[in-house]
């Protein structure tokens, strides 16, 4: 009997590259995001350290200079924290618009895998029948033989 020709297969390879295709971008984006994630962190670490270190200077003499530069360094950092929150945020949506894209891509793979399932039960079953068919046949045929051979 002939090989399983399965009538979708270019489909599901295509479905397979889509999916691998969309893999390499779900990692793009959660290393993008882990980037955004980072570059947020180091600027907290900095905006706590810079007043940690202004809290330890000794009392002084106020120097109102170095306040009003102090104090604009801090909304600077303020500033800068919320613009990279802002883009952690939009790290954060393209990962997870990639996910779906990927969880897509999965099913619909899957479907096609399914019916490749399904065609290649189809296929063994009736490989299965046609040979016992054969079987039945041969085993007819050697009963007419063996009839013949009695009866003469």
């Amino acid at each position: 009997m002939k090989r399983l020709r399965f009538r979708f297969q270019r489909l599901l390879e295509i479905k397979e590259r889509l999916e691998g295709v969309r893999q390499r971008a779900m990692g793009e984006a959660l290393t993008a995001l882990t980037q955004e994630e980072e570059a947020l962190e180091n600027l907290r670490l900095t905006q706590h350290r810079y007043r940690l270190a202004a809290q330890e200077q000794p009392a002084r003499a106020l120097d109102l200079g170095l306040l009003l530069l102090n104090l604009s360094y801090d909304q600077r950092l303020q500033r800068e924290i919320q613009v990279q929150d802002d883009r952690r945020a939009q790290a954060a949506a393209k990962a997870e618009e990639e996910r779906q894209r990927l969880v897509a891509a999965r099913r619909e793979k899957r479907t096609y895998e399914i019916l490749r399932e399904k065609a290649a039960a189809e296929h063994r079953r009736l490989q299965q029948r046609h040979e016992r068919r054969q079987l039945d046949e041969v085993g007819e045929q050697s009963y007419l033989r063996r009839a013949l051979k009695g009866e003469t």
